[in-house]
C-alpha cells in the first residue's frame, strides 16, 4: 500500500437495484488512529474484497479507532436524495459528510452499541454535498474485532429497499426466530414440569436457553453488560449449543451406543472451544480465515451426527431420525454458506447475511415437532386405551345390569316361592282338610253318591292346583310324573291301565305356574272323558321331542283302546274339546285329536320350546 500525496477519488462498480444505479466502493483510504479528531495524514488506501478487514484482535479492555475515507463524485449519480448504505461494520461507527458529523449508533465513546451485523442507511444532507468530489469519513470504534463493512452511495430510494430487505434477514428475521427459539424453550419447559420424568423436555429447554444466549449477539442493539464479556461469550457459546444439541439428537432417536458418541461429540464441542481461542489469541489461523478450522470441525461433526441418524433411520424406518437428519442437512448447507462469508476470508457474498442465527431455531421447531410427533402417537394409543376402557366399562355396566336384573328375578323368584309354600300349605291344611274331612263324613255317613263323587272330584282338583304350583322349572317331565302320581290311583279304581311312554326332553323355560295349570287342567279333562265316555282299559301317556313347522318342541299325547266317536258327530262332547283347544291355545300350544268308532281316541299337545312373543 503506498501512503496518499493527494486524495483521488475512491475505486468503484457501478451495480443496478431496482433499475437504479448505485456505486459500490471497492478501495478505501484508511488510517488507524485513537483520536477522535480527523486524521491530518497517515493515510493509505487498499483493496476491498467486499469489506475491509483490518485487524483481528480479539477481546480488548481498551478502545481501538479506525477512521476511512470514501471520496466519489456526485455528478456520477442521478439526481434527487442520496444516501449511504453500509453493513458488516464492527462496532460502533460515526459518519462524517464533508468534515460533518451526520450519523453515528452510538451516544458516547463508552456506548456498548453493537453494530456489527446491523445494516445502516445514511441520507446525504443536500446541503452538505458538493457538486463535484465529496469526502464521507467513517469512523470506526470496536473492543473486539477492528472491521469495517461494504459501502454504497447512490439514489435515496434503492438503497432503501436494499436497506429493508437486508434488516428483515439481518434482524427482524433473527428476532422472530430467537423469539419463536424461547417461546419453543418456554413450551418444553412448561410440559416437563408437568411430566417431570420426561428429562428430555428439560434438556431441549436448556439447549433453547443457549442457542437464545448465542444468537441474541446477532440483534442487540446494546451489549446487557459488559461488551467484551458479552462478545466472548457469545462466540464461545455456538459450540457447546451445537454438540449438545448433536448429542441430544442421539439421545432422542434412542441410538444404540448414543453414550459413546455423545461423548465423542461433547468432548468435539470442548476442542472446538479450545481451537478457537488459539486462533484468536495465539494467531492460529486456517486457509479461509480466523475461524475456519473450529468451522470446519463443526461441519464434520454435524455430517458425523447425520450419518449416525440416516444409519438408524435406513435401518428403523424411524420418521423421527428422517426429521432430524433433515434439519442436520440444512445445517450443513447453512454452516457451509456462513463458512465462505467470514470476514476474513469471504470466498462469497451468499445470501447477504447469515444463516447461523435461524440454524438453532429450525434444529429447537424440528426436535419439538418430532416431540409433537411422539405426543401424537402417545395420544392416540391414550385414545384407543381410552375407547377399550370405555368398552369395557359398557361391558361391565351390561354385565351389572343383567346381573342386578338377575338378582331382582331371584328376589321376586324367592318371594314367589315363599308365597307358593305358603299358599300351598293353607290349601293343604286348610281347604285340602277340610275335604278331607267333607269327604270322609261323606262316606260314614252313606251320603248319596253323587255327593261323594262331588267331594272327591274337587279333592282331585285341589290336587292338581297344588301340583301346578310346585317349582319345577319348566321340566314338563316332572310335571306329568306328579300328574301320573295322583291320576293314576283314579285309572286303577276305573280299571284303566297306564302305560308311561314318555322320551326325555329339554325344559321349556316358558311353562310357569300359570302355564302349567291349563297343561294339567287338559290332561285331566281328558282322562276324565276316558274315564266317563270310552270304556278303555288302558291308556297310553307319551311324551317326545317333535319338530312342526321347523320349530322344535315336544309333542304330550294320551290315548286310549275304548269305543272311540265320530269326530264329526260332537255334540255331545263339543264343550269339552273346545275347553281343551282352549287352553291348549292360550299357553301357545298346537292341540290334536285323533278319533274313530271302536278304535279308541288320542288328544295330542304340541309344545314350542321357544314360544313367540306377540306383535313380532
Amino acid at each position: 500500500m503506498n501512503t496518499l500525496a493527494e486524495p483521488l477519488l475512491n475505486g468503484f462498480v457501478r451495480e443496478n437495484t431496482n433499475g437504479a444505479a448505485i456505486l459500490r466502493f471497492t478501495d478505501a483510504d484508511y488510517v488507524r488512529s485513537d483520536s477522535s479528531q480527523i486524521p491530518a495524514g497517515g493515510w493509505e488506501r487498499g483493496p476491498a474484497r467486499r469489506g475491509f478487514a483490518f485487524e483481528k484482535m480479539g477481546a480488548t479492555a481498551s478502545t481501538k479507532t479506525l477512521w476511512l475515507r470514501l471520496r466519489f463524485d456526485r455528478r456520477m449519480l442521478p439526481a434527487g436524495p442520496v444516501a449511504l448504505y453500509t453493513e458488516n461494520n464492527y462496532e460502533r461507527i460515526a459518519v462524517l459528510l464533508n468534515g460533518q458529523e451526520i450519523f453515528r449508533n452510538f451516544t458516547e465513546g463508552d456506548d456498548r452499541a453493537l453494530g456489527w451485523y446491523r445494516p445502516e442507511i445514511v441520507r446525504l444532507p443536500t446541503p452538505l454535498l458538493a457538486e463535484g468530489a465529496n469526502n464521507l469519513l467513517v469512523r470506526i470504534e470496536s473492543n473486539y474485532d477492528l472491521v469495517s463493512g461494504d459501502y454504497y452511495v447512490g439514489p435515496a430510494a434503492a438503497l432503501d429497499t436494499r436497506h429493508e430487505r437486508m434488516h428483515f434477514w439481518r434482524i427482524t428475521g433473527v428476532q422472530a426466530a430467537n423469539l419463536t427459539m424461547i417461546v419453543l424453550a418456554a413450551a418444553a419447559l412448561w410440559f416437563w414440569l408437568l411430566r417431570r420424568g420426561d428429562t428430555e423436555l428439560l434438556l431441549l429447554a436448556i439447549l433453547g436457553l443457549m442457542w437464545f444466549a448465542r444468537d441474541y449477539n446477532f440483534t442487540a442493539v446494546r451489549a446487557p453488560f459488559d461488551i467484551v464479556a458479552f462478545k466472548t461469550m457469545t462466540y464461545y457459546a455456538v459450540y457447546p449449543a451445537m454438540s449438545a444439541s448433536l448429542a441430544f439428537c442421539l439421545v432422542y432417536v434412542r441410538l444404540p451406543r448414543w453414550k459413546l458418541h455423545g461423548a465423542i461429540l461433547l468432548t468435539a464441542g470442548v476442542l472446538l472451544c479450545l481451537i478457537r481461542f488459539a486462533t484468536v489469541e495465539w494467531g492460529w489461523t486456517g486457509v479461509f480465515g480466523t475461524d475456519s478450522i473450529g468451522n470446519l470441525l463443526a461441519v464434520a461433526c454435524v455430517s458425523y451426527t447425520a450419518f449416525l441418524l440416516l444409519t438408524h433411520w435406513w435401518r428403523t424406518r424411524d420418521a423421527g431420525a428422517a426429521l432430524i437428519t433433515f434439519c442436520l442437512a440444512a445445517i450443513i448447507a447453512g454452516t457451509t454458506h456462513d463458512i465462505g462469508r467470514q470476514w476474513d476470508s469471504r470466498i462469497w457474498d451468499g445470501l447477504g447475511f447469515f444463516l447461523q442465527p435461524y440454524i438453532g431455531s429450525l434444529f429447537c421447531l424440528v426436535l419439538l415437532l418430532s416431540f409433537g410427533r411422539r405426543a401424537n402417537l402417545a395420544f392416540g394409543r391414550l385414545e384407543g386405551i381410552n375407547a377399550e376402557l370405555e368398552t369395557r366399562v359398557e361391558d361391565a355396566r351390561i354385565a351389572l345390569e343383567e346381573r342386578e336384573r338377575e338378582v331382582r328375578e331371584l328376589e321376586v323368584a324367592r318371594a314367589l316361592e315363599t308365597e307358593r309354600g305358603r299358599i300351598m300349605r293353607e290349601m293343604h291344611d286348610g281347604i285340602g282338610s277340610n275335604l278331607v274331612a267333607a269327604l270322609t263324613v261323606a262316606e260314614r255317613q252313606n251320603h248319596p253318591p253323587a255327593s261323594i263323587a262331588t267331594l272327591k272330584r274337587a279333592l282331585s282338583d285341589l290336587k292338581l292346583t297344588v301340583d301346578s304350583l310346585e317349582p319345577l322349572a319348566g321340566d314338563v317331565i316332572a310335571l306329568l310324573g306328579n300328574f301320573r302320581h295322583r291320576a293314576e290311583p283314579d285309572l286303577v279304581e276305573a280299571g284303566i291301565k297306564l302305560h308311561w311312554n314318555v322320551d326325555r326332553c329339554e325344559r321349556i323355560d316358558w311353562l310357569d305356574a300359570i302355564n302349567s295349570l291349563h297343561l294339567l287342567r287338559l290332561f285331566q279333562e281328558a282322562l276324565a272323558n276316558v274315564m266317563m265316555h270310552s270304556g278303555a282299559t288302558r291308556i297310553d301317556l307319551a311324551c317326545v321331542e317333535n319338530i312342526i313347522g321347523g320349530t322344535p318342541g315336544v309333542t304330550i299325547s294320551i290315548k286310549d283302546n275304548g269305543s272311540g266317536f265320530d269326530t264329526d258327530c260332537t255334540v255331545s262332547r263339543g264343550q269339552g274339546l273346545s275347553g281343551m283347544r282352549s287352553r291348549a291355545e292360550a299357553i301357545g300350544g298346537t292341540f290334536l285329536l285323533f278319533a274313530a268308532p271302536r278304535e279308541g281316541t288320542m288328544i295330542s299337545v304340541w309344545l314350542p320350546y321357544v314360544r313367540q312373543v306377540e306383535g313380532r
